[in-house]
């Protein structure tokens, strides 16, 4: 279990990307100059994976959708109720990024963390969401999934029991 102490974070951040690259097929993965790196699954995803070197974080996030203007305060409430339900999110934040109409999953990890199996149940864990996320969206796109607010579900917010209760981190 190499936790990659020996090299930089940058040299690092390549080195698990390249061996991820190579456990998925894709031997030509790497990142570029800005430790940035882009893939395209299955045509209807796009993942991105950086490494942050101002708070020595790994960041991941992928393009879900888009926010359409006639469904958005319904949509708003679909991300906010899949961002407070642990089983949902696995410790990631849906957002839309600012200034866009993109719905995006994202998740960081701090790279003192990291180590390569790790990363690859992190990435695993990550996908496994984005396509709950995305199966969510589309239903809700598509008039199969409807969602109604707090207030009209009538009930009371769930409350951890202790502090064992509440998420913090990606569960791999």
């Amino acid at each position: 279990m190499e936790r990659y102490s020996k090299y930089m974070p940058s040299e690092a951040f390549r080195t698990i990307l390249r061996n991820f690259g190579k456990t998925i097929g894709l031997t030509e993965l790497s990142a570029d100059d800005d430790d940035y790196c882009c893939l395209s699954i299955d045509d209807h995803l796009i993942l991105h994976l950086k490494y942050d070197p101002r708070n020595n974080d790994i960041v991941l996030f992928a393009e879900l959708g888009h926010v359409d203007e006639e469904k958005k305060a319904g949509l708003y409430r679909l991300l906010l109720e899949l961002n407070s339900s642990i089983e949902e999110a696995q410790g990631c934040t849906l957002a839309k990024l600012q200034d866009e109409t993109i719905i995006a999953l994202c998740y960081k990890e701090p790279f003192e963390n990291i180590e390569q199996q790790r990363f690859e149940a992190i990435m695993k864990v990550f996908l496994e969401t984005c396509e709950t996320c995305l199966k969510k969206i589309t239903e809700f796109s598509q008039g199969l999934l409807s969602v109604q607010s707090q207030s009209d579900k009538n009930k009371e917010p769930s409350r951890a029991e202790s502090i064992n209760d509440i998420p913090f981190g990606m569960r791999v």
